[in-house]
């Protein structure tokens, strides 16, 4: 009788598989349960562990950092004169390396006021107690941020633990949903003066901070203090975090007998395990709650312990069907050992590998679409790692560009990362000029030597042209043969340097701001739609940066000069005097006029008046340093520059060089007639001329107005003016 295979399974196997079936089904069933429970537990203890981790690695990270810092030299020697103003001076310079909300230093003093000697120390660490024989702690010097809690002070044992060397670290609570890290050290021994001091630092711990919890263990927490929650993880329809919910009066009442308490409970659509437990300092002492909120589909993983009871299962069957095995091996289990192998690999991420099986029953058609199933996760797999790759490179380049202002840094960096994307060897980048009506190449990557930065064309002139003028990405992977391809004269004679090329335009609100060039892709095959895609993408987000780099540019330059205007240089002298008060580095301002500027607006006109400011504002920026020295257009022929961290004698030295590269210089006027072009300087320094903005800018004018009373061409420090010779410039 020719029976299908199926026919054959189910005739041999169908008594065979009752019994162990429903033992299977009684075995599972109990087993669940169990397992259920061990997971809540096991997920409990994880996750307990993991939020301990957490705090007191942010505990001991402040600890050490205040320890450091109170071992300075500037910290002991504030503590040995005893100058608590002194010492809070110190403490608010420490913010940027601790980021603290407050910091307290309490000394240890008797009742008659005077500092605890030696042996009341000794007397008090005998006592083990919260305070000395005759003294208490006093609070000596403080700096808080904003309203500070007084039940988040440190009791007194803390700070008798401190001072006897064991530092003291905790999670403190406080009003308004808020909670702090509380470390209480001692600073170092060896102070010149006979007191005990101890440092109590509070660190706010942001909401934030909890979601790398949930990252770990993909499981929602919630940290309450006695009343409410303060911290979680967890967020309602509208976006916001689910703090200042009540603790579950139950759940208090059912911890003070047992170390957890779980609950059923919904939140949204999902059904969830609360579970509380206390939180713990290292010393054992209760801080607050944690609910760890356990998704019942987590349970789900007990699941897997079915295995275990399907291979007794497996056993007993195998004992039963010996009788009947054999005659069914043979159809069976070879091609199952060659399913299982193949099943194997795919099962390691290698979609490519195919099941040898040609028969025309059920196995057959099994092995077939396991292979069509297989391919199909292929091509999907490598169309994720595609994505991911793109979404990667997305925000590397949008981070990048978040942190850059810098026009030049920002086209490296989307050129280099769009390179590396697309597998190419080379690409430029060329912006549109609106007043020459061209695009020219701003930025190169990849070519080798000097390569030819400003190579311009027209709009529809060559590929890059075209792809500008139409706003589609042009792609053309054989080159050699393109003759809409316009070679530059850096590779007339080379007919191998470019192979294939991809031209993307670069559009700011629907208008082609400019466009990337990408250059040979490597390996044998061309660009294509997915290379397309992505340049795209990449193109957006530098079309958006480098249009906003522009806008902002031009609002804060001048656009005859390019300096940066009036305005601008207002809002960075007052940054630089606040830098130059707070951290103590001097800097100093020079203001330069035009010599005799007028008369070269009346004997040969305003334009070439134009061509002098720019001949002198562009030597003004080739003379200073770069991304240092703000130089300014401060009104009319006049010029400012702020030099940042320098003073009187660098200062006259940067002055003389401009002073010196105007003189120097040749501008032709009308005719063919050379021009001779002076200046005259005026300079002052802070803080050793002044502090206040206005007397600054004051006092560099009246040294500019000395220079050029005294035959201009000069250049002349405020410092250098004599005293009597000192008067307000001439309107």
């Amino acid at each position: 009788m020719n029976l299908r295979l199926s026919h054959k399974i189910i005739l041999n196997f169908a008594i065979i598989l009752i019994i162990p079936m429903l033992l299977s089904v009684y075995l599972v069933s109990s087993d669940l349960a169990e397992r259920s429970e061990r997971e809540i537990d096991n997920q409990l203890e994880f996750t307990t562990k993991i939020v301990n981790k957490f705090f007191f690695r942010s505990l001991n990270s402040i600890q050490v950092q205040l320890n450091l810092l109170a071992g300075t030299e500037k910290f002991r020697a504030a503590l040995e004169k005893s100058g608590s103003e002194e010492i809070a001076l110190l403490i608010k310079s420490w913010d940027e390396k601790l980021n603290y909300s407050f910091i307290d230093v309490y000394y240890l003093a008797t009742q008659e006021g005077r500092s605890a000697s030696a042996e009341e120390e000794g007397l008090r660490a005998k006592t083990n107690g919260t305070q000395a024989a005759a003294g208490r702690f006093e609070l000596y010097a403080s700096v808080r941020k904003s309203k500070f809690d007084p039940a988040m002070a440190p009791a007194d044992d803390a700070l008798g633990k401190a001072a006897r060397g064991k530092n003291q670290s905790s999670i403190v609570f406080a009003g308004e949903q808020k909670a702090y890290f509380r470390c209480v050290i001692k600073p170092p021994e060896n102070l010149g003066v006979n007191k005990t001091f101890v440092l109590c630092a509070y660190v706010q711990i942001p909401n934030e901070s909890i979601d790398a919890i949930k990252d770990i263990t993909n499981i929602d927490v919630m940290i309450f203090d006695d009343k409410i929650s303060v911290m979680s993880t967890r967020f309602d329809p509208s976006g916001r975090r689910t703090t200042g919910l009540k603790l579950d009066a139950e759940a208090v009442r059912r911890l003070e007998k047992s170390p957890s308490y779980r609950v059923n409970d919904k939140f949204l659509s999902d059904y969830t395990v609360n579970v509380y437990s206390k939180i713990f300092d290292e010393d054992k002492k209760f801080c607050g709650y944690m609910c760890v909120i356990v998704p019942r589909e987590l349970f789900a993983m007990a699941s897997m312990y079915v295995v275990k009871n399907l291979y007794i299962i497996l056993a007993i069957s195998l004992a039963l069907a010996t009788l009947s095995g054999y005659l069914l091996s043979s159809n069976i289990a070879a091609p199952l050992v060659q399913f299982a192998k193949i099943a194997h690999i795919t099962s390691e991420g290698d979609f490519k590998q195919k099941v040898d099986i040609r028969r025309s029953d059920e196995i057959g058609e099994l092995a077939s679409a396991f292979n069509k199933m297989g391919g199909k996760l292929d091509r999907y797999n490598e169309s994720l790692k595609r994505k991911m790759f793109e979404i990667t490179t997305l925000y590397e380049v949008s981070q990048s560009m978040n942190f850059l202002n810098n026009k030049d840094q920002l086209l490296t960096i989307i050129l280099t990362k769009m390179i590396e994307a697309l597998n190419a060897e080379k690409g430029s980048i060329m912006l549109y000029n609106a007043e020459e009506c061209l695009i020219s190449c701003e930025m190169a990557v990849g070519y080798p030597g000097k390569f030819e930065r400003r190579v311009k064309f027209s709009p529809g002139e060559g590929k890059a042209g075209q792809a500008f003028q139409s706003g589609e990405t042009i792609i053309s992977n054989d080159i050699q043969s393109d003759n809409s391809f316009l070679r530059t004269q850096s590779t007339q004679n080379t007919d191998n340097v470019t192979r294939n090329m991809m031209c993307v335009p670069m559009k700011a609100k629907d208008e082609a701001i400019g466009v990337i060039n990408i250059v040979n892709k490597k390996g044998a095959e061309g660009f294509n739609e997915e290379d397309k895609a992505l340049a795209l993408s990449l193109s957006t987000q530098a079309a958006m940066t480098i249009e906003n780099a522009r806008l902002y540019e031009l609002s804060i330059t001048d656009g005859m000069t390019r300096l940066f205007i009036h305005r601008y240089f207002q809002i960075r002298l007052d940054e630089e005097l606040k830098r130059c008060n707070r951290y103590g580095p001097v800097m100093s301002l020079i203001m330069t006029d035009i010599d005799h500027f007028k008369k070269f607006n009346d004997t040969y006109g305003h334009q070439v008046g134009d061509m002098v400011l720019i001949k002198v504002a562009d030597i003004i920026r080739e003379t200073i340093r770069n991304e240092v020295d703000i130089p300014c257009r401060y009104g009319g022929e006049e010029f400012a520059i702020i030099a940042p961290q320098t003073g009187f004698e660098d200062a006259k030295k940067m002055a003389e060089r401009i002073r010196t590269a105007v003189e120097s210089a040749k501008l032709q006027g009308p005719g063919g007639k050379l021009l001779q072009i002076t200046i005259s300087l005026g300079i002052s320094t802070c803080p050793l001329n002044s502090k206040d903005k206005k007397d600054l800018i004051l006092k560099a004018d009246s040294a500019l107005y000395y220079s050029k009373k005294n035959g201009r061409n000069r250049a002349t420090h405020f410092s250098e003016v004599p005293a009597a010779a000192v008067e307000s410039p001439e309107a």
